[in-house]
């Protein structure tokens, strides 16, 4: 298990009691500044503040994304006339590899957006919703929602310090 400890205080020296306190109960150590946890990476900025993003999660999660070719350079996650209509289940026939597949990939989708990219919460929920009855349609459509976030790594979360000296070391 992991335990995150933030920490303003000079020198570090409230981290350092909370880390004593726990080692009264239990083996633990400390690894230092926080730079990955959870699939997602954690840059510390000069002026203080943390960029956090999971560009290195979605890259090793796309290995499972190997049924079809994964579109990338995409300006958006689906077009804007994509729907789900009930003739795609027209002679709808369950193929349970396709299931896996596609109850798997969602998978990384929805962690991808639970985690930090928000920007596809709204594509991952209208496919999420087909989990039990998958169609070749809505694989691709996965796919290319993937493609989305592979071709747009640089979508980070930007947490910096206030600009004025006296809000900062606040709890908000």
């Amino acid at each position: 298990d992991d335990l995150i400890v933030a920490d303003r205080s000079h020198q570090r020296h409230v981290s350092k009691q909370v880390m004593e306190c726990i080692q009264k109960y239990w083996k633990v150590s400390d690894e230092g500044t926080l730079t990955r946890y959870l699939g997602v990476h954690f840059t510390r900025d000069a002026n203080g503040g943390w960029t956090v993003d999971n560009s290195p999660y979605i890259t090793q999660a796309k290995e499972k994304f190997d049924q079809y070719p994964l579109p990338i350079s995409l300006n958006i996650p689906m077009p804007t006339d994509w729907h789900v209509l009930p003739s795609d289940w027209d002679d709808y026939t369950l193929d349970i590899k396709l299931l896996k597949h596609y109850q798997s990939i969602i998978g990384v989708l929805i962690w991808t957006v639970s985690t930090l990219r928000f920007d596809v919460a709204y594509h991952t929920s209208v496919l999420a919703q087909y989990m039990t009855r998958p169609t070749e349609k809505l694989v691709k459509a996965a796919y290319r929602v993937m493609g989305y976030l592979v071709g747009t790594p640089i979508f980070k979360i930007c947490y910096n310090t206030p600009a004025y000296p006296e809000l900062r070391n606040r709890i908000y």
